[in-house]
């Protein structure tokens, strides 16, 4: 049956009885009344449906029902209808939505709430509110992860085309002419490339001031070449990972040089 008020369906729905002071009666208080009162003919009754929602909020309100009439429909005037507020929600078994009490069937899927076939869980408005904020936190958590493992792995794979003698910090980009690296830290490589890496001949310059020219393989410093460190020591000749390796000339600070073999960075 539909609520004359709320316009909800409701098979549990309450009949009712509504005098011209909008007062409500059951059957058994009308029947009452008409035995106590038979002299009184003037006053009509008007049959209500009610649902179980505006029935509970008006009898707990105590205020009076005021239905309009128009095109053989009521409209529900009285606070019943504007406060809303169960403590309770009824979870259907099916698409899991909350529903108000004093339902018999889900508003949303429509399916009948209570069966001796499936349980019907009943929650909260606390419940109610605390799960859809853990929804909320688990939802947040799962994009929060999901952008930062892409950025990791973006960075990962950008870094992993970094030359492995140079700096910490990672390749950020490659010029168009595949001649000229750039780090975030500021330094820079300018020379011969190979499948993003420094091959060849080049120069690459630290932001720290140290300076290297010479030749380059597969990213490493090896070969021939000049080192010149921020403090004005300078190196020149075979290098191998980096480090003097092979027949080399060192040019100390101090004006003092050593010419000579060269192993691991140390002179032999």
């Amino acid at each position: 049956m539909k609520c004359s008020a709320c316009k909800q369906i409701d098979s549990l729905a309450h009949k009712l009885y509504m005098d011209k002071n909008n007062n409500l009666m059951d059957d058994s208080e009308l029947t009452a009344f008409q035995i106590l009162h038979p002299e009184d003919k003037s006053n009509t009754f008007k049959k209500v449906i009610l649902c179980g929602i505006c029935y509970e909020k008006i009898k707990q309100s105590n205020s009076k029902v005021k239905l309009v009439k128009k095109r053989s429909t009521f409209t529900q005037l009285s606070k019943a209808k504007a406060n809303n507020n169960p403590k309770n929600y009824y979870v259907c078994a099916f698409c899991h939505t909350p529903n108000e009490p004093l339902r018999n069937t889900c508003k949303n899927c429509e399916r009948i709430l209570f069966s001796t076939e499936y349980d019907t869980k009943r929650i909260s408005k606390y419940q109610l509110s605390d799960k859809k904020t853990s929804r909320q936190i688990i939802d947040f958590l799962v994009v929060t992860s999901v952008i930062a493992i892409t950025g990791f792995l973006v960075y990962k794979g950008v870094e992993g085309h970094v030359s492995k003698y140079t700096t910490n910090a990672p390749l950020e980009e490659v010029v168009s002419d595949h001649s000229i690296l750039a780090w975030r830290d500021g330094s820079t490589y300018n020379g011969d490339v190979k499948e993003g890496l420094p091959h060849g001949k080049g120069t690459m310059r630290w932001t720290n001031g140290t300076t290297y020219v010479g030749d380059f393989f597969e990213g490493d410093i090896s070969g021939s070449g000049e080192y010149i460190w921020q403090n004005g020591q300078k190196y020149i000749g075979e290098l191998k990972a980096g480090k003097p390796e092979g027949q080399g000339t060192m040019y100390y600070q101090d004006g003092s040089t050593h010419t000579g073999m060269w192993v691991g960075g140390e002179p032999k």
